[in-house]
């Protein structure tokens, strides 16, 4: 859906030409907004938000998959240790 890739896009600004979405969107014939910063997540989510989960989110809301922490290190991040 062309609006969910625009709300994304506007959050993380848009994708590197070199990247894997850039080359798949160009197949499919896509074109990005041009974005040049990313939105800092701490004015689109809740105040009471906590530093730990802003973190999480942060690290997850990435463009290139292979930067996103996987399940395991998501699970052993010390958000949470509360839930162990």
């Amino acid at each position: 859906n062309k609006d969910m890739l625009n709300k994304v896009t506007f959050t993380l600004g848009t994708p590197n030409s070199n990247s894997e979405i850039s080359k798949l969107a160009k197949k499919m014939n896509y074109k990005f907004m041009q974005i040049n910063s990313k939105q800092d997540l701490k004015n689109i989510l809740p105040n009471n938000i906590s530093e730990k989960l802003l973190n999480i989110l942060k690290s997850m809301l990435q463009w290139d998959p292979f930067n996103r922490p996987n399940t395991k290190e998501l699970l052993n991040n010390e958000y949470f240790q509360f839930f162990k």
